[in-house]
Order: structure tokens, then C-alpha cells, then sequence
């Protein structure tokens, strides 16, 4: 896990926020700080967003849910389907109205292995638009109707003149939403015409692609609705720009995306399993296309860069199949299990084939194994939708820092949200500095503070020796140069038990590390968290360490990781820091910290630092291992009552970095940042 923060003084300026965090500071004066953590953040559930030009609040509503659609095999015959009559039954009887709404243009439809699929000139979608999954999409309103408890939206509104449903499907959820507000004008948009014919008097269908630049009146909706996009967006950060400038101030959004990863709660669903395999599949066809389907776990940090805010969130767990005690549930549960099995073949099979390069028959092969693994009663599968997205690393500091400094959290390469290294893999301190020098030249930043830890600090003391004017004062923490000391933890020895940190040398060969971590990523990062920490067990929770598990087993993402470790990585390291370094020590004031059961006493950073700066100072933070960072605070007063006590400590750390940093001799200019306001959000 390697962190660094970039630290500019900035004078009666609103604090910036770049997507992914945003810390609240004090608006006399800002701390430009660019945190960035080795595996970080997961997030988003359903939303809605009240949303006002001036005081704007979205309050978008994710739902945890996997949404894999299944093949339409014999078991899914929606002719034999209790949940398809029900709703083909609500949907013929008492129509209110008889405006044909849908012209027949557009009828040209791709074919793949018997299905069809949408012809829009403007972008290309995954799923079919055939008769058996739109059948899959009425139960899925079905399903989420049910969850709603009966609702078709969360959002608090009474009188809702104009509504938009964006991706409308079949068209289901806008007609039971004009039925339920006759006096409203619904849209309901899709890139396919598979809308009835006949629909209430105040509901119309167009066909439309949401990802070009919306052409409806500016601030002309009251409510946008969107449902089950992920995997169709190329550009959700300008969709959600689109969508508020169309809304009325006022007005509110909702949001429903699902994730595509099943997760169980008493171990049925292993790791080893076809179910998880599914999802992973999806979440690397994803990466290959340029489209989320882990929209989920950014849906607030995008909607929060697009301007809206009070974002609230609620989180789901929907149940695949009729196990829950909960009677609700359980009937939520079953009627996931006949979407997920009238649909599986739909939703993956041009993914599989185009994207994935599978052939159809090996698609249908695995198609069997999902199907079996659906049908067996002792597993308990759901989907969930992560809490909110935050960078674990800085997530007590970074606030604490904010009261007097405008903070800026970065992922390295290969982290968080950040892209993976292009070939050949380069994940350097050098490379990386320079990444992080585009960030501060993007930001018009000439001059900052850093604070680092762990592999953030070979990143940070590369940018301060290829850019030493841009550094007044870094902070190093808990971790060793390479070539000034680090070998000499990373080489085997003799003494080397289980409790050394022996993952050093098992990280340095990448492709026999991930070989062997790849599906055991949990149980790595369990170990990896907790023998290095002050606090044993209790250093992390259980669900930030699922947050950590599900962003480093992303496809790519792991080896990531390890790239930071490899032997080519270290020796290219040490190469550069015995050039620059070693022949021109660092000038600007250094604070190397060290936590009091990892790198202590005193004399072992004198020893891996002395040479490295010529004005550097030493501390041991008291009651923290190596993840000084990592104390997670319920509430603001517990954060007040166990300020300088808690395990890892981080209240301890801000403060001891907010007095290294406190000097107005440094010269550190201010930073006017407005001109990032319709790019990211601006805290006051």
C-alpha cells in the first residue's frame, strides 16, 4: 500500500476535490493535497439527488445486485413463468390511453447466434433486444419494484411536470410512472423501439442515444430516471454534466445500478466457484470495451464531479433465489432467480464471444455451469453494492489536514480508479513522479507540500529530486528507499520467519506471486494488513479489507501491484535514487516517520536516511504498526476521544504533519483552483 499527498497553500479559495475524494476545509485557506493509495476505494449504491443550481443535492439510489442475465433455456420459458403472466396481465389490462407513441423505423437489427441486437449509427450495446430479454427486463422491474416495497422511485417528489427515463427498455417503469402522475409529461429514451405501441396519453418514446450531448431545453426536467445503464456508458462523468444541465432546480435524479459480482455472507459462494467467475469476467469485458460495468462503485464520486450534492445513498443486498428468512426478501429472491435464468445467455453472450473472443460453444458450456451453481439450494448468493468510495489510507488524516490546507488524494498507476501501466510495465518512482508532475501542471501547482507513506514515498522523493522547486517540504513514513536500505529488508535471511516481512522477496517475482495469490486475494491482504500492524486483528475492519479485496482483484489490478515490488522495479529504483540522490542529497526540509512497532527506534531511519536530505528531521509515531493511516473513526466524537490514543494513529500524525508543515518562510504561492469548477467539485 503506498500513499503520497502534494500540499499547496491556497488563500480565500473553496477547497477542491478531485473525483474519488473530498475533504471539507477551511475556506481562509487550502492544502493541496494529492494522496495517492496502492489499492483504494469502492463505492456507490442507489442515489437519489435533490439538485439545485445553487444548493444542488442528488440523491441517487444504487442497488447491490449482479445483474447477469441467463439463457432462455427450458426452465426460463416465459410461457411457464407465474412472474411474465402476472406482469403481461398488469401490462394489457387498463391501459390508460391509446397514443401510438413508436414509429416503426429502425428495424435493421444486428444478429449474433440467433438473438438481435439495436443498430444505433452512434454507439454499440451488449445486450440484446429480442423478445426473451425484454421478457427478462419486465421481471427485473417486477423484482425491483419489490425491493422498492412497491415504489418506483425513492425520491421525494410530489408534482413532477416532466420526467425523463433514460435507457427506458420496454418502457414498463415510464408507463407505471405516468399512470401514477397523469398530469406529467413522461420521455422514456432507448437505443431500441421495443416499446408497445399503445401507452398512456402522457408518455411518448423516442429513440435516442444518451451518450451524445442531449439536445432537450435546459433545466426542463423535474425527475431523471436512469436504471441498469453499467456497461452501456463510455463517458458517465459527461453523461451525468448532460443530465444536470437539463434538470430544473429542484429537481432530482435517480440512479439504480447493480453490481455484477455474487457475494455471500456464510461462505457458500467460494472463490473458486463458477458464480464468481461470472462477475469477473464481465469486470474484465468491461475494461477491454472502455465500459463500466463496476459503475457501481463510482456512480457518487461522478455524480459529485457533475455538481450535485447532499448525495445520499441507500445499499441493498438482493438475494438470487428464495433462501432469505426474511419474507420479503425471499420473494425478491425468487424472482431474481427467474431473471437471472430467463436472461444469462442475453446478457453475456456477445460480451463473451466479441469482446472475450470465446466461442459460442464454450460460452454455452459455462452458461450449464452457472445455471447448476443457480439451482443448488446450499448456496446463497446476492449482489451488493459497496459502500461509499473513499481512500482508506488518508481517510482520518486527509480531513484533519483540510482544516488548514486544501487536499488533493491521487491513485498511483494501477491503482484505486487510476489506468494500469501500457506495455512494457513501467511502474517506477520515476515514472510515477512524472505522472504526478502532470497532475500538479494540470492544476497550475508550482509549489506544494507532500506527505508520503509506504511506496508513496519512493514516488514522492523521485519528484523531489527530478523536481526539486516544486517540493518545499516532504514527508516520508514508514517505508525505505531502495539502494539506501530496502534490500536489506527485501533479501532473504536466515532469521526470516512468518512474522518478517518475507512477502518482500515472494512479491519481487510477479508472475509466480500472482499465480499464486490470484483467487486467494482476501486471505494475502488478511496476512498482509494485520503482521505489520500496532493492533494485530483490529487494525482494519472486515469491510474495508472486502473494499481493498475487490478493487486489487479487479482484472489487471493485482498484478499491478506487484509490479511495485518486482526485481526490475527495485533495481531500476535504486539506480535512479544513487544517481540523483546520492550525488546530490535533498534540500528542502524532511520529516521521515516511522511507526513504533514497524520502523523504529530512531537510529534505523538515521541509518536508511541520513544520506538522503540534508535537513531532515525524525519521529516514531506512537501506538501505530506500519499502516499509520488506517484507524477508521465511527463519529466525530469518538474521533475527538481518541485523538492521540488510537491503535495506528493518525489524529497523531496529522497533527505532527500540520507542525512540520506550518511555516510561512516556505513561500508556498497561493492556488486559484475555480477554474476546475464544471471539471470536479469545489468544497467551501
Amino acid at each position: 500500500m503506498g500513499s503520497l499527498g502534494l500540499f499547496s497553500k491556497e488563500l480565500g479559495k473553496p477547497e477542491p476535490s478531485l473525483p474519488g475524494n473530498e475533504w471539507p476545509g477551511s475556506p481562509e485557506a487550502g492544502l493541496v493535497v494529492i494522496l495517492v493509495e496502492v489499492v483504494s476505494r469502492p463505492a456507490a449504491t442507489q442515489v437519489f439527488i435533490p439538485h439545485s443550481k445553487e444548493s444542488t443535492a442528488v440523491f441517487i439510489i444504487d442497488r447491490p445486485r449482479d445483474d447477469r442475465s441467463s439463457t432462455g433455456g427450458p426452465d426460463s420459458n416465459p410461457q411457464m413463468n407465474p412472474i411474465l403472466t402476472e406482469i403481461r396481465h398488469m401490462m394489457m389490462d387498463g391501459t390508460a390511453g391509446s397514443t401510438s407513441s413508436v414509429t416503426s423505423s429502425i428495424l435493421d437489427y444486428r444478429e449474433l447466434h440467433g438473438r438481435t441486437y439495436q443498430n444505433f449509427k452512434s454507439t454499440e450495446y451488449w445486450a440484446p433486444n429480442d423478445e426473451i430479454q425484454n421478457d427478462q427486463l419486465d421481471i427485473g422491474h417486477h423484482m425491483m419494484t419489490m425491493m422498492l416495497n412497491g415504489k418506483l422511485f425513492l425520491a421525494p417528489i410530489e408534482n413532477p411536470q416532466k420526467v425523463i427515463d433514460v435507457g427506458t427498455g420496454t418502457g414498463i417503469w415510464a408507463m407505471d410512472f405516468a399512470d401514477e402522475f397523469p398530469s406529467s409529461e413522461v420521455i422514456g429514451t432507448d437505443l431500441s423501439n421495443v416499446q408497445p405501441r399503445f401507452v398512456p396519453p402522457n408518455c411518448r418514446f423516442e429513440l435516442d442515444d444518451a451518450q451524445l450531448p442531449w439536445t432537450f431545453a435546459p433545466e426542463s426536467f423535474d425527475f431523471v430516471h436512469i436504471r441498469c445503464l453499467f456497461g452501456g456508458i463510455s463517458d458517465w462523468p459527461f453523461l451525468y454534466r448532460e443530465i444536470y444541465k437539463c434538470m430544473k432546480p429542484g429537481g432530482y435524479v435517480q440512479d439504480l445500478e447493480f453490481s455484477v459480482e455474487f457475494k455471500c455472507d456464510d461462505g457458500s459462494v467460494p472463490k473458486d466457484s463458477v458464480l464468481w467467475e461470472w462477475g469477473h469476467h464481465f469486470l474484465d469485458a468491461g475494461v477491454k470495451m472502455g465500459k463500466e460495468f463496476s459503475i457501481v462503485y463510482h456512480t457518487k464520486q461522478y455524480m459529485t464531479s457533475a455538481a450535485f450534492v447532499d448525495i445520499q445513498e441507500r445499499k441493498f443486498k438482493l438475494p438470487v433465489g428464495p433462501w432469505s428468512s426474511d419474507k420479503r426478501f425471499k420473494e425478491v429472491g425468487l424472482c431474481n432467480h427467474y431473471y437471472m435464468m430467463q436472461g444469462l445467455e442475453g446478457m453475456c453472450l456477445l460480451l463473451f464471444t466479441k469482446v472475450l473472443g470465446w466461442s459460442y460453444e464454450a460460452v454455452q458450456v459455462f452458461l450449464a455451469r452457472v445455471r447448476s451453481a443457480l439451482r443448488d439450494k446450499n448456496q446463497h448468493p446476492y449482489y451488493e453494492a459497496p459502500e461509499i468510495s473513499k481512500q482508506l489510507a488518508w481517510q482520518t488524516i486527509g480531513p484533519l489536514l483540510a482544516r488548514d490546507y486544501t487536499v488533493i488524494a491521487t491513485d498511483n498507476r494501477g491503482m484505486g480508479d487510476s489506468s494500469v501501466s501500457p506495455l512494457p510495465e513501467n511502474y517506477t518512482s520515476a515514472a510515477m513522479a512524472d505522472d504526478l508532475k502532470g497532475v500538479l501542471d494540470f492544476l497550475n501547482i508550482t509549489r506544494s507540500y507532500v506527505f508520503s507513506h509506504d511506496k508513496g514515498v519512493g514516488i514522492a522523493a523521485a519528484l523531489a529530486a527530478k523536481y526539486p522547486s516544486v517540493v518545499a517540504r516532504l514527508g516520508l513514513s514508514e517505508y525505505v528507499l531502495p539502494g539506501y536500505g530496502y534490500e536489506s529488508f527485501s533479501d532473504p535471511a536466515p532469521t526470516w520467519t512468518l512474522e518478517s516481512n518475507w512477502q518482500l522477496a515472494f512479491f519481487s517475482v510477479v508472475d509466480a506471486a500472482q499465480y499464486f495469490i490470484q483467487g486467494r486475494e482476501k486471505e494475502m491482504l488478511s496476512w498482509y494488513f494485520f503482521h505489520i500492524s500496532y493492533s494485530g486483528t483490529s487494525a482494519i475492519s472486515e469491510n474495508d479489507l472486502d473494499i481493498y479485496t475487490s478493487q486489487i482483484s479487479k482484472p489487471g489490478f493485482l498484478r499491478s501491484g506487484l509490479n511495485y515490488f518486482s526485481n526490475p522495479t527495485v533495481a531500476q529504483d535504486a539506480a535512479f535514487f544513487n544517481a540523483t540522490i546520492g550525488r546530490q542529497p535533498l534540500e528542502m526540509p524532511l520529516l521521515v516517520m516511522g511507526g513504533e512497532a514497524s520502523l523504529a527506534p530512531v537510529s534505523l531511519l538515521q541509518s536508511s536516511f541520513g544520506s538522503v536530505g540534508t535537513n531532515v528531521s525524525y519521529d516514531i509515531v506512537p501506538k501505530a504498526g506500519h499502516w499509520i493511516g488506517m484507524y477508521s473513526p465511527r463519529n466525530r466524537i469518538e474521533l475527538r476521544l481518541t485523538a492521540g490514543k488510537a491503535d495506528e494513529n493518525p489524529v497523531w500524525v496529522a497533527n505532527r504533519v500540520l507542525q512540520f508543515f506550518d511555516n510561512n518562510s516556505d513561500q508556498v504561492p497561493a492556488v486559484d483552483l475555480s477554474y476546475l469548477a464544471d471539471k470536479v467539485t469545489l468544497v467551501s
